[in-house]
């Protein structure tokens, strides 16, 4: 792959605090191993926010899915720009309780059909994203919304 590849993974996750199965696909931030890259995660915020100019019911979740590693750790590692979008994961590893758990059963893993569906949306309207990364109005919206005050209290300390 070109080194300016901008590399996403897409898989599943377990379910871990804060991700709820059938609360939209997660923009994943990073895993286990590796923190991912700010630039590539941008083209999945700005198709995000596309979709949701279009479609205000449109659910997402962003979260650091840190149960285990994904492919996108190897990537990061070698240079990559890497970013994902994971589903979340119900009977991980086929266990209906915890690995470990030795009162657990075992069924069958499964996604929500939602999650899913928004991920394909998801997937397209980043495509459609590459190149408007930068004009993402989040960070410098959370920035401005810092009032006067708190930034003097800020420099003050620094």
């Amino acid at each position: 792959l070109p080194e300016n590849t901008f590399v996403v993974s897409v898989e599943t996750s377990s379910l871990i605090p804060g991700v709820i199965q059938g609360g939209g696909p997660i923009i994943r931030t990073g895993d286990a191993s590796y923190t991912f890259n700010a630039e590539a995660e941008q083209i999945l915020i700005m198709g995000r926010e596309n979709i949701l100019k279009e479609d205000s019911e449109f659910r997402c979740q962003r979260q650091l899915m840190s149960a285990g590693s994904c492919e996108a750790s190897a990537f990061a590692v070698n240079g990559y720009r890497t970013t994902g979008i994971a589903f979340a994961l119900g009977n991980w590893h086929n266990a209906t309780t915890s690995i470990m758990d030795e009162k657990g059963d075992v069924g069958e893993e499964y996604v929500s059909m939602q999650d899913f569906e928004g991920g394909v949306r998801l997937i397209e309207s980043a495509a459609r994203s590459v190149s408007v990364r930068h004009d993402s109005p989040l960070p410098s919206r959370a920035i401005a919304e810092v009032t006067e005050e708190y930034r003097n209290r800020l420099l003050r300390k620094a």
